[in-house]
């Protein structure tokens, strides 16, 4: 092939290739425009923190405080911002608030249900911030160990949605208490109070709340609340009795009243005597009252065992009429 033959066909090739190009390169001005709406680097970008009181354990009926603070560090503005937090399981809704914004929910709110916060339009480069405050209680029956679970979303316009989790988990209760000094326990709606010379020697009293009573109930209707009271002493030996009495005060809710079915004025307190194999009311005793005023049952009491709050009932048999 002659050098001019071989240049003739290097020019073919080239105008081939510019004829291709123009048939399918963007119209001016389109590529700039796609690369606009498609680039992170000016896009709104989410950032979502969830910061928590207390840090990790939580003990049964104990309170949460959640705090949310969710900003935008793109490079546009975040316009429709929402962030939506999921009540999580064995708690109970107490209130939420925010800084900026409007609240959704359906009331009443319940395990599983979100509440949703819109905040309207986030500032670029980090310029705004916005907090929400989630108070929530732990119920008192949740079994130690349980895993309470807050998730909270946030999301915008031309936004990638984000995402962040709290973890606590319901630990036991533990307080020592001394021959000297006593000591007060104090688990989460239930107090426990013990005089100076109530124990010989020193022990740690734990508290374990429990979902239903571990011994038969048959003769008692319980309103959800059980749990053990525990004393072991620093050779690891368990003790049950007392010198002298300690005091058990037990808060209760209204909603946690309305919620049982139950009349408040049939309310007691129960404790498994294991001699008998059976529940045994503990009111009316010296000391003990039960104030419907203030939502508070006492009792007085020497011994430890497992206790539960609930009413009695009878069984009633029906009549059966013999002819002759």
């Amino acid at each position: 092939m002659s050098a001019f033959s071989a240049r003739r066909v290097v020019v073919l090739v080239m105008a081939w290739i510019a004829f291709v190009w123009l048939g399918f390169a963007p119209a001016p001005g389109a590529g700039a425009a796609s690369l606009a709406q498609t680039s992170p680097l000016e896009s709104p970008i989410l950032s979502l923190a969830t910061f928590s009181s207390p840090l990790r354990a939580v003990k049964p009926g104990g309170k949460i405080v959640y705090t949310i603070v969710v900003s935008n560090t793109g490079a546009a503005d975040a316009e429709n911002t929402i962030v939506r937090s999921t009540l999580p399981q064995h708690t109970r809704f107490v209130t939420t608030t925010s800084s900026h914004g409007s609240l959704t929910f359906v009331s009443p709110l319940r395990p599983g249900d979100a509440v949703e916060w819109s905040l309207g339009s986030l500032a670029a480069n980090g310029a705004q911030a916005r907090t929400i405050t989630f108070t929530l209680n732990v119920l008192r029956q949740t079994p130690t160990h349980t895993r309470i679970y807050f998730e909270s979303t946030g999301r915008a316009d031309n936004a990638s949605t984000v995402s962040s989790l709290r973890t606590h988990v319901v630990g036991r209760e533990i307080t020592p208490v001394s021959p000297g000094l006593g000591g007060t326990l104090d688990g989460g709606g239930i107090i426990v109070a013990f005089p100076p010379a109530a124990v010989t020697q020193s022990v740690n009293i734990t508290y374990t709340a429990l979902t239903t009573p571990t011994a038969n109930a048959r003769t008692m209707r319980v309103v959800g609340w059980a749990f053990t009271l525990e004393a072991i002493d620093l050779d690891g030996r368990p003790i049950n009795q007392f010198t002298r009495p300690y005091t058990l005060t037990f808060n209760y809710t209204d909603e946690e009243l309305a919620a049982s079915g139950l009349q408040e004025s049939q309310l007691n307190f129960y404790f498994y005597d294991t001699t008998r194999w059976q529940w045994v009311p503990i009111m009316p005793c010296a000391g003990c009252g039960h104030d419907t005023a203030s939502n508070t049952i006492t009792v007085m009491l020497d011994h430890f065992t497992e206790f539960a709050l609930g009413t009695s009932f009878k069984t009633y048999l029906p009549a059966v009429l013999r002819n002759g």
